[in-house]
């Protein structure tokens, strides 16, 4: 699966094929048994290559790195704060990388995935915010 996702993302670097055309651009590189029984290419940052090329790619990796954006974006008082901050979103971040590593993502469904995880790191990382502004 690997193999099949790199050899489809490298037809096609930059833009990469589309989401509706991720596993169809794959399977012309995997076996015959494989044709047809596959959700995914076991590697989110692959799948999103062979679907986003470089493009999307980049995009997903600015998913990852919101909340360092968001940590700079929002300053308060007190280095304690701010250390948790700072761990905290180098918590999702590994999460994140270890997730699409694995290929392990909730139902498949890799775009609802990324936009829920976004969601998620941005409240996480804003949680206190309230009662310090």
């Amino acid at each position: 699966m690997y193999r099949a996702g790199l050899a489809a993302w490298w037809d096609s670097p930059i833009f990469g094929y589309g989401i509706s055309q991720r596993f169809m651009a794959a399977q012309p590189y995997l076996p015959p048994e494989f044709i047809g029984q596959f959700s995914h290419l076991h590697n989110t940052f692959i799948t999103h290559a062979v679907a986003g090329g470089v493009i999307g790619l980049m995009l997903v990796f600015a998913l990852f790195v919101t909340p360092f954006a968001t940590n700079r974006a929002v300053q308060f008082e007190g280095a304690a704060f701010n250390r948790d901050r700072r761990y905290l979103a180098w918590l999702i971040f590994l999460s994140l990388v270890g997730i699409g590593m694995s290929g392990v993502v909730l139902n498949h469904d890799v775009s609802a995935n990324f936009l829920g995880t976004l969601l998620l790191a941005h409240l996480i990382t804003q949680q206190g915010s309230a009662g310090r502004a």
